[in-house]
Formats: structure tokens, C-alpha cells, sequence
């Protein structure tokens, strides 16, 4: 549903806006839905498998939609993608949070403390440690693990 608004009001703007003022419109619309999304995982107390994969086919789809709604003038398609992150980074306040959201959700226990003591979780960085503790508690179970990354997060 955001997608689709996004999309809308985004595709009313392309011809009236030059670029710069176009992608930061479309970027204050992304964030407006990235953060309704947001709002509600973050406040989840008790998240189950199923809901984990659906959270992360939701955040996947939404924001490949809001990248793709941002105008790019890279002629190399191989450097599109990543074009448009880049824009969409630049562009929207709630990019990189709502993305490691994502991303967490598709992870485990083991992944998740393995990034945390190789460093490899610098994409977390737009993530407080109490959001990030907020969404272990809420996700996995009371496990010697968990604590053991809830630990690492201190």
C-alpha cells in the first residue's frame, strides 16, 4: 500500500520537479512510510518466525519500491542499483534504519552475534542499542545465545 502511494505521487511530481527537488520530495514521502513501518515493528514485544519473514518480505519490497521510485542518471544499468541507494541515502533520513530493520529479520542468533564480534555489523549503525535489544528480546527466545549477544551489546 505505501509502495503504491509513493509510486502515485511520486510519478505526479517527475515532469514538474528538476531532479534535486524531485528526489528530495519523493525521499520526505519514502521516510513518511518507512517510518509508519518502522513505528510498528519497533514497538513489537513478541515477534514469531512467520512474522519475521513476512516483516522482512515487507521491508525488502517496500524499500526496493522507494529506491526505485528516485530518479537516477547513471546510464550504466550494472551501476543502477546501487546508484540509487546512494540517493536514497542522501535522500531520506530513515534509509539506512529501515533497511538494517530489514535485514536484522533475516538473520539468526548466530549471524547476528558473529557480525557483532567480527565487526560486521556496521550497517546497524543507525541503530541504538536499545532499539537493538528491543528487537533481540522481542524476536528470539530466552536462550544462553541471546544473552550472549544482548551481553555484546552493552
Amino acid at each position: 500500500m505505501g509502495n503504491l502511494m509513493v509510486s502515485r505521487i511520486s510519478a505526479q511530481f517527475s515532469n514538474v520537479l528538476n531532479t534535486l527537488h524531485y528526489n528530495h520530495s519523493v525521499g520526505k514521502l519514502i521516510d513518511a512510510v518507512f517510518g509508519a513501518l518502522l513505528e510498528v515493528v519497533m514497538m513489537a514485544s513478541d515477534v514469531s518466525a512467520v512474522a519475521c519473514e513476512k516483516i522482512e518480505e515487507i521491508f525488502e519490497g517496500v524499500g526496493r519500491a522507494g529506491v526505485e521510485c528516485l530518479k537516477c542518471c547513471c546510464s550504466q544499468i550494472d551501476k543502477l542499483e546501487q546508484m540509487q541507494i546512494e540517493i536514497a541515502r542522501e535522500n531520506s533520513s530513515l534509509f539506512e534504519k529501515f533497511d538494517a530493520v530489514g535485514k536484522f529479520f533475516s538473520m539468526n542468533l548466530n549471524m547476528i552475534g558473529r557480525k557483532m564480534v567480527e565487526g560486521g555489523g556496521d550497517f546497524w549503525r543507525s541503530l541504538t542499542k536499545e532499539e537493538m535489544r528491543g528487537l533481540v528480546e522481542a524476536t528470539f527466545g530466552q536462550s544462553e545465545k541471546r544473552d550472549n549477544v544482548l551481553k555484546a551489546l552493552v
